[in-house]
């Protein structure tokens, strides 16, 4: 019995040293194999991968530039809400004119001048309203003499005339606001502004008046055309101004922040 054990002990141990040696060798002829015949052995594999990859690859740019394009629709569709928006506003934004009757050549404590006192604030606002603007133009104009005109203003106060001007004003329904300017002439309005009121509806307008002087202030002119443009918005934060100051630089600024208080 002991020497069948020991026969038999004897062959086990054979059979795991041949067995260690053949795998040995095995793991030593993978290891000398080239390296292209190693991948060969999986190449079916490593192509299905690769097309997988590239599939993902695929679809995940499509997506990508798929969500760009659509990032970029969106963009151009809010910036053509924005313009449409802008330009709605815009179309409801009041439309403004300035009106103005002033007269030029010899004045008051000032001498000849181009340009009067009244045209000069309307220039300001002109400029800083953006607006369309209309300068009361008298048919038969005022003598170049003040003493001379005076005394014309005189009588045509007294006749409670209508002197006629040389052009109406185009599109007169369209305006929303109107920034209404004049001198005062014997404490009151120039007969010819009378003319344009009386040729014009006021109704449901913003009204902003100005006006220039000597010493007489507005001369309760406001007060008076508030009434009688009973049916439209007359403001009454004015602007009065003595004909010396408005012809002075600092009067656009003093336009421009009169302005501003009424949010423009």
């Amino acid at each position: 019995m002991k020497n069948l054990s020991k026969i038999w002990l004897l062959a086990l141990s054979l059979g795991v040293f041949t067995l260690a040696w053949c795998g040995s060798n095995q793991t030593q002829e993978v290891a000398n194999q080239p390296v292209n015949e190693v991948i060969n052995e999986n190449s079916t594999d490593v192509i299905l991968n690769e097309t997988k990859w590239s599939e993902e690859s695929i679809e995940n740019t499509q997506d990508s530039s798929s969500q760009s394009s659509s990032e970029w629709q969106d963009t151009e569709m809010d910036s053509s809400a924005i313009a449409s928006e802008w330009q709605e506003n815009n179309e409801d934004e009041d439309k403004i004119i300035v009106v103005y009757f002033s007269r030029a050549d010899e004045n008051y404590q000032v001498g000849n001048v181009e340009k009067w006192n009244t045209k000069l604030l309307a220039e300001h606002m002109i400029s800083y309203l953006w607006a369309d603007s209309f300068e009361i133009v008298p048919v038969n104009p005022y003598p170049a003499d003040y003493d001379e005109t005076t005394r014309i203003a005189t009588q045509e106060k007294d006749e409670n005339a209508r002197p006629e001007y040389v052009w109406e004003a185009t599109n007169w329904t369209d305006y929303d606001v109107v920034f209404l300017g004049y001198p005062i002439w014997w404490w009151d309005l120039p007969m010819i502004v009378y003319t344009f009121l009386d040729n014009h509806d006021f109704s449901w307008k913003k009204v902003y008046l100005f006006n220039t002087h000597e010493w007489s202030g507005n001369s309760w002119t406001y007060k008076s055309l508030k009434n009688r443009l009973s049916t439209a918005d007359v403001n009454t934060d004015w602007l009065t101004m003595r004909w010396q100051d408005a012809r002075k630089d600092s009067a656009k600024s003093e336009v421009e922040n009169w302005l501003k208080g009424l949010w423009f």
